[in-house]
């Protein structure tokens, strides 16, 4: 399947743990509407947090911007 947006991205990543975007957003100590919005496409992550987002599901930054 092709993963168009990050928010794409990130949301199979959370599916396929089997984790809510409640819980990653305390894993990574944001809010839940902050993951939500990334998702929706609706703000897009600071570079210090796609770092955070990338080492917690251990992924890399290139496949969660989509540059590979």
């Amino acid at each position: 399947m092709i993963y168009k947006t990050l928010g794409d991205r990130l949301k199979y990543c959370l599916e396929k743990r089997g984790m809510s975007q409640r819980e990653f957003a305390a894993r990574i100590n944001t809010t839940e509407a902050t993951v939500s919005r990334w998702i929706y496409g609706t703000r897009q992550p600071k570079a210090d947090a796609i770092v955070v987002i990338c080492q917690k599901l251990g992924i890399s930054s290139d496949w969660l911007l989509g540059l590979m």
